[in-house]
């Protein structure tokens, strides 16, 4: 899982140092919200003792999501940046790897 985790946590963090990101686009982030998602983090390192193929690499992507999130949340004064931007004329959704990550893991 750590593995996985691991450098796909620091691609995300890369792109977070590296891209520009609009004022809007910082998302606010709690204690609560940080220490949940470290609680998680601790439960994705139990998933992964689950034998079987898949679990272990879905298990380091959610684990991506919730490091790359927290650790940025934790340096950015609890808020995350989003530079990754998509939309059209009826708006705008900012992103990073870090979310996208996570909700593969979910999903997978």
């Amino acid at each position: 899982m750590l593995a996985v985790a691991l450098p796909l946590a620091a691609v995300d963090l890369l792109v977070k140092a590296s891209m520009p990101t609009a004022a809007w686009a910082y998302h606010e982030r709690s204690l609560g919200w940080l220490a949940l998602s470290l609680g998680l983090f601790a439960g994705m390192i139990v998933v992964s003792r689950i034998p079987s193929a898949l679990v272990a690499p879905a298990a380091g992507l959610l684990a991506a999501g919730l490091l790359g999130n927290s650790f940025s949340a934790a340096w950015n004064g609890m808020e995350v940046p989003n530079p990754l931007i998509v939309g059209g004329d009826r708006g705008l959704i900012a992103f990073n790897p870090a979310d996208v990550f996570a909700l593969v893991g979910i999903f997978t």
